[in-house]
């Protein structure tokens, strides 16, 4: 079929439609197909064909992005009348075309997971078949311009979101042991409301408490702050990035002058630096989990307080180069004296 219709096709008509285009054309069907005869039927639903393998690894998702737009106007047009058999049949070819598209999902997942390359024409029929059925026989229009595959955010985001469970599951479990779906239903969200009680109460911030807390969990800080807020799903309860500044600071303080539990975690995860002696390793994992939040507050003091710290280090640097011992060179040069005496009596 396809050499017969090599005088048919406009090679450069074909390459000039975009991925957008070849999307709108599929979704919409055949444009007043119920006057067209077979072979104008037949045409369109070959140039239909060729979109789809304008670009076949997103088509797909681009059709499941943009197809059911096409038939709203056409449900609220039939509400609006009152005609109940229209609406009957507007919901029944959506039944269909999301048929189509669940089956187009199953086909392709046995096309790229189970390489069977030969269905990449029945994927291509599917999403026509999605197409038809909510344009109708005459076709429809997709309001707008058709949008990008939402998929792949979603998906993007999904993979993080479960990457910091996973750290989150890890950091716990030496206290606990549950799988991802309990801590996800049952932990957080109570750990959470805990963490959230004691950082906002009205009579101040336990904050000691907060850090025995997290230490007897194996939490940091980026943990409580940041990572919590990822699995809430109200969109308008209070998170931990609505703290006031003054709290943050306060607990970071607090946080950074003792030694936990979740630096040990950091360094079996890898997530510190490979040191060659045991001095290096001590030292850095004192400085981990060490956080800055007080921006633009007792600046002075700070200062004072890191000049003092430096003075410090350098003097117990000073001290610990004078306790080395420098061993002589003198037996070393004697023995060269030595080797050389010997040769020369040699040689004479």
């Amino acid at each position: 079929a396809l050499k017969e219709r090599e005088n048919v096709i406009n090679k450069d008509s074909l390459l000039r439609v975009s991925m957008f285009d070849a999307t709108k054309m599929i979704v919409e069907g055949c444009r007043g197909g119920a006057s067209l005869n077979p072979i104008a039927k037949r045409d369109s639903f070959f140039k239909r064909n060729d979109a789809y393998f304008t670009d076949y690894s997103l088509m797909g998702l681009n059709v499941h992005q943009n197809y059911l737009k096409v038939i709203i106007s056409q449900f609220q047009e039939s509400k609006r009348s009152g005609d109940m058999d229209a609406e009957s049949n507007i919901l029944h070819r959506m039944h269909e075309a999301t048929q189509s598209m669940s089956d187009y999902a199953l086909v392709e997942h046995s096309l790229r997971g189970e390489q069977n390359w030969q269905l990449l024409p029945l994927c291509a029929m599917l999403t026509i078949k999605a197409g038809h059925h909510v344009a109708g026989d005459n076709g429809g229009f997709l309001p707008g311009y058709p949008e990008f595959a939402g998929w792949l955010g979603k998906n993007s985001s999904r993979g993080r979101k479960m990457r910091i469970q996973q750290e989150l599951r890890h950091h716990i479990n030496y206290r606990s042991s549950a799988d991802s779906l309990e801590l996800r239903l049952r932990y957080f969200p109570a750990l959470r409301q805990k963490f959230l009680s004691l950082m906002m109460d009205e009579a101040g911030p336990h904050t000691s408490d907060t850090i025995s807390l997290m230490d007897e969990y194996g939490l940091d800080r980026d943990d409580l702050f940041e990572n919590m807020d990822e699995f809430l799903l109200d969109p308008k309860a209070i998170k931990f990035t609505n703290l006031d500044s003054k709290r943050k600071a306060a607990f970071t303080r607090e946080y950074n002058k003792g030694i936990h539990k979740s630096q040990a975690l950091v360094i079996e995860q890898g997530g510190g630096k490979s040191a060659p002696n045991k001095k290096k390793k001590s030292v850095s994992t004192e400085e981990l989990d060490v956080v800055n939040d007080d921006v633009g507050e007792d600046n002075d003091e700070d200062d004072d307080d890191d000049d003092k710290v430096n003075e410090k280090m350098v003097k117990e640097m000073f001290k610990k180069k004078s306790k080395r011992v420098v061993k002589p060179k003198g037996k070393k040069e004697k023995r060269s004296n030595g080797k050389k005496k010997q040769g020369s009596v040699r040689q004479k």
